[in-house]
């Protein structure tokens, strides 16, 4: 049975936000507002739990069917996310259901990360499907942890769920601090979560689902509010598929990408000139003759090393990096691996780093790292086996590369391998 939610409380936007708005849809080159939008605050959608979280209902005001967009958000529900997650959706012809999850921003519960998200988001669909101006169409959007929520309720995908809007949303939280055995203490100079995009894209094309994947120039933190070509086409996408005239779909894959040597850079990280950790005695540089003609690296990079070490444990550190005209050696992608008894003294070691989507100038030159570790930005290994162990019980590790070794790149028009 369908119900009406109590509209007493809804009200218009406000002046300010309608402003903001305008600004942003003229520097974004956004598509035109279709509608004016109401909002009606503090509604209660109730769990199977009997808990209740507290949601804002962003209304078209317009008297054309209108698809449901629902954001569920840890962070609230005022700014940035009212606007960039709700009213420029809404302003295009969406309802909008912004919900603070569990144990946050009013929702009852305690918030326990990741643990109530799968349910919670089919509780809340259920919920949809007993409003009035639920028409049966249903999309999802958000950024970060607003991706997670996105990739838990498609766990399940409701009947009702055409299409999804994930900004750098990982699908597995713990490898952003756990990677190929390491804990990683520090974010790189790319998005944490850039190697979960790519393979949330490799996975849904392979699938069949109709996907399009966007990779530009702004950092992990400002993915929302620097965007504006990736919100465009988010905008677009989300017409194509449940909006006031949605397009047949039709199977399709393609990927946009920005080349660039500051791609998904965190705020606190980014680009470094890496002279003088390459100078240091325990860090190892191959580095390539200057290039003829650019190169693109678009995809994933890898080093497969030849190694012989003296100590079963022990990290290997990796990172590619640009070295231009002036002898700078810029950061453009890193990773590392933990080795054990479990693993040769002697044998080929392969290390996969973050994906890139970067451009080598004529005359620059690659340049390949190779460390037994990269402390802060990982954790130390002692080399004695365990996890922590106070400075006086490390264990020195000597190694030695050799050849046959390789750093394995993508480009955009093949595949080619260049010998360190």
């Amino acid at each position: 049975m369908r119900q009406s939610t109590d509209r007493r409380a809804v009200r218009p936007v406000g002046p300010a936000a309608a402003a903001v708005s305008t600004m942003l849809t003229r520097a974004w080159s956004l598509p035109a507002r279709r509608n004016f939008v109401a909002i009606e605050r503090n509604v209660q959608v109730p769990m199977s739990d009997g808990t209740v979280l507290l949601a804002d209902h962003y209304l078209p005001v317009t008297s054309r069917p209108a698809a449901t967009v629902l954001v569920r958000c840890p962070y609230g529900r005022g700014m940035p996310f009212s606007l960039l997650q709700a009213q420029l959706v809404a302003e295009r012809g969406f309802h909008v259901l912004l919900q603070s999850c569990r144990g946050t921003f009013g929702s009852g519960g305690q918030f326990e990360p990741m643990r109530h998200e799968i349910g919670d988001g089919q509780d809340t669909v259920t919920w949809l499907r007993g409003q009035s101006w639920f028409d049966g169409r249903l999309a999802t959007f958000g950024a970060s942890y607003l991706g997670f929520v996105q990739w838990a309720l498609a766990m399940d995908p409701p009947p009702e769920l055409r299409a999804a809007v994930v900004y750098v949303g990982p699908h597995d939280l713990s490898r952003v601090v756990y990677r190929h055995g390491v804990f990683a203490l520090v974010g790189g100079w790319q998005d944490l979560f850039l190697e979960q995009t790519l393979e949330q894209y490799r996975a849904l094309a392979g699938r069949d689902v109709p996907t399009r994947m966007i990779i530009g120039p702004w950092t992990h933190v400002d993915a929302s509010t620097r965007s504006g070509p990736a919100f465009a086409e988010s905008l677009a996408w989300l017409d194509r598929y449940v909006g006031q005239d949605p397009e047949d779909p039709e199977p399709g894959h393609s990927a946009r990408i920005w080349v660039g040597g500051a791609t998904l850079s965190l705020a606190a990280a980014g680009v470094r000139d890496n002279r003088p950790v390459e100078q240091r005695p325990d860090v190892l540089v191959f580095t390539s003759e200057p290039l003829d003609e650019p190169v693109e690296v678009i995809g994933d990079v890898t080093a497969e090393l030849r190694v012989t070490r003296d100590n079963p444990n022990a990290d290997l550190f990796v990172r590619l990096c640009d070295v231009d005209r002036r002898g700078r050696s810029r950061n453009v992608c890193d990773g590392i691996v933990r080795l054990t008894a479990a693993d040769p003294l002697t044998g080929t070691v392969r290390v996969g780093m973050t994906g890139a989507a970067h451009r080598f100038g004529r005359g620059h030159r690659l340049r390949l790292q190779v460390a037994g570790g990269a402390h802060p930005r990982f954790a130390r290994n002692p080399g004695n086996g365990q996890v922590e162990a106070p400075a006086k019980d490390f264990v020195v590790t000597r190694y030695s590369v050799q050849h046959p070794s390789a750093l394995v790149v993508s480009q955009t028009d093949a595949k080619a391998a260049a010998h360190a």
